[in-house]
C-alpha cells in the first residue's frame, strides 16, 4: 500500500468510506456533492494506490467500493473529564498510531521540567 493522497476529493471518499463501509460513486457524489464521474474517477485512482477495491455487487449496474484494510471505527470510545483533565480512547490504524505516538514524544521533551512546582501530568498509551 501506499502513502495516503492528500488530494481532497480523496480525502473525503476515505472518510465517507470510514463512516459507511461501502459508496458507490453515485452514493459518495450526492453526499459530497460532487458528480458521480468525478467520484468514479477518483475512486479507481485510490484503488490504483492499493486503498480501496471493490466490494461484493448486490445489485446487478451498481459498482460499491470499501476500504482495502477494512473499516475503522473513528468515534471516541471513552472521553470523560476527570480531575479537571481528561480519559479519552479511540480506535486508530497502526499507521495513525506511530504518528499519533511521535507526536506526543516531541510535545513531551519539549519541556524542560522547570522548577519542579507544577502539576505533574501522567501519559498512558497502549
Amino acid at each position: 500500500m501506499t502513502s495516503l493522497p492528500t488530494h481532497p476529493i480523496r480525502v473525503a471518499l476515505l472518510d465517507l468510506l470510514a463512516d459507511r463501509g461501502t459508496v458507490t460513486s453515485t452514493e459518495a457524489a450526492t453526499s459530497l456533492n460532487l458528480s458521480s464521474g468525478l467520484c468514479s474517477f477518483h475512486l479507481r485512482q485510490l484503488a490504483r494506490h492499493g486503498l480501496v477495491e471493490e466490494a461484493d455487487r448486490v445489485d446487478g449496474r451498481a459498482r460499491p467500493w470499501q476500504l482495502s484494510w477494512g473499516t475503522v471505527d473513528r468515534s471516541p470510545v471513552e472521553f470523560s473529564a476527570v480531575d479537571g483533565g481528561f480519559d479519552a480512547s479511540i480506535r486508530v490504524t497502526e499507521a495513525e498510531r506511530d504518528e499519533l505516538l511521535g507526536r506526543m514524544r516531541e510535545l513531551v521533551a519539549s519541556y524542560d521540567g522547570g522548577a519542579g512546582t507544577g502539576q505533574v501530568l501522567s501519559v498512558r498509551v497502549s
